[in-house]
């Protein structure tokens, strides 16, 4: 907090009369040791989403599982368009697809 409070009376007295070159300097260090300090709060964030998503998905495997088996359905390919013709016969939608991709 006090950081921030510097940094203010800095850029107010930036606006009124302008700053040498020394506080020019402060006001350089100062804004570094901010960005330095915000990085480590972003950081203990991080690793304590990190923690708590350990913890709850033992509790949540259910949900965390049918996640996982709605993504695989929707990322799934049950049919092609074949000669204007929709396809779900699994060994052609597959020889379409090599063949797609092999060309």
């Amino acid at each position: 907090m006090e950081l921030r409070l510097k940094i203010q009376e800095l850029d107010t007295n930036d606006d009124e009369i302008g700053l040498n070159e020394v506080y020019r300097v402060e006001r350089k260090a100062l804004l570094a040791e901010q960005n330095k300090n915000n990085l480590k709060q972003e950081t203990i964030v991080h690793q304590k989403a990190r923690c708590s998503w350990l913890k709850q998905s033992d509790m949540n495997t259910r949900y965390f599982h049918s996640v996982t088996k709605w993504r695989r359905a929707s990322n799934g390919l049950n049919g092609i368009l074949v000669n204007d013709q929709w396809c779900e016969e699994p060994t052609l939608v597959k020889g379409k697809v090599k063949y797609f991709f092999l060309i």
